[in-house]
């Protein structure tokens, strides 16, 4: 799987987690916190079906840093 524009939130999920991204439920406030290696981290919110254009960036930088 690659990471694309207008890919929903959960396959996001399962590329991050393939990666070795940490991700982590937020539940006070509904969203999901991703925790990349090189220490950023991108906060998106749970309740919204696609995943957000900083999200799929940071995903493809982190496939390319893996690859």
């Amino acid at each position: 799987m690659i990471a694309r524009r207008g890919m929903s939130l959960a396959q996001a999920k399962k590329l991050a987690r393939k990666l070795g991204v940490a991700v982590e439920g937020i539940h006070a406030t509904g969203e999901v916190r991703f925790r990349f290696h090189h220490g950023r981290a991108i906060v998106v919110n749970n309740r919204k079906k696609d995943a957000s254009c900083r999200l799929v960036t940071a995903l493809r930088r982190e496939q390319k840093a893996v690859q």
